[in-house]
């Protein structure tokens, strides 16, 4: 996977923030947000795929998990 867009450098301070709104029970996100929870799952996903070539017997590890938990 090859990212298509600049990366955002998240700071600690924003995603506990963000994290804290999370949290709300009606939490409804703004356009802002939805950017930075969007670039965050996208750097997410590349980690895991970067972690999964890396590690291929910790995939099939957690395939099983998953498909033991349906």
């Amino acid at each position: 996977m090859i990212p298509t867009e600049s990366t955002y450098l998240f700071s600690l301070a924003c995603l506990n923030q963000l994290s804290r709104e999370l949290a709300a029970p009606n939490f409804v996100p703004t356009n802002a947000q939805k950017v930075i929870l969007n670039q965050a799952l996208r750097l997410l996903d590349l980690e895991l795929s970067f972690k999964a070539t890396e590690h291929p017997d910790l995939v099939a590890s957690i395939n099983e998990r998953l498909a033991s938990d349906c």
